[in-house]
């Protein structure tokens, strides 16, 4: 895996050993909510990142949205998207307002 800035190197097991068991769903993507709802799982075809939120309050932290596991930054319009889809996900879980910080 190549070298991550923005990743701790237990960052980038937790995201080697996720993409191991999570494939990117018929969507061609999936995200799982981590632990105590702090972190998710972001995976997009064979790239991932992990993403801050606070998944009870249905908050997601943009500014987390940097870098993918394979190096690259994160543009801004796939920033746009994946914060989209955390905010879809959030209102399906019955979040009433969703609420993006950086």
């Amino acid at each position: 895996m190549p070298k991550c800035k923005s990743y701790s190197k237990a960052d980038v097991d937790m995201i080697r050993d996720l993409k191991a068991t999570y494939a990117s769903g018929p969507t061609g993507y999936i995200i799982r909510i981590l632990g105590r709802g702090e972190m998710a799982f972001y995976r997009e075809g064979d790239r991932a990142m992990l993403v801050e939120v606070i998944a009870g309050y249905g908050v997601i932290a943009a500014g987390s949205i940097r870098e993918w596991d394979t190096g690259e930054s994160v543009s801004q319009s796939e920033r746009a998207v994946v914060v989209d889809r955390f905010s879809e996900l959030f209102i399906e879980m019955g979040t009433s307002e969703v609420k993006v910080v950086n």
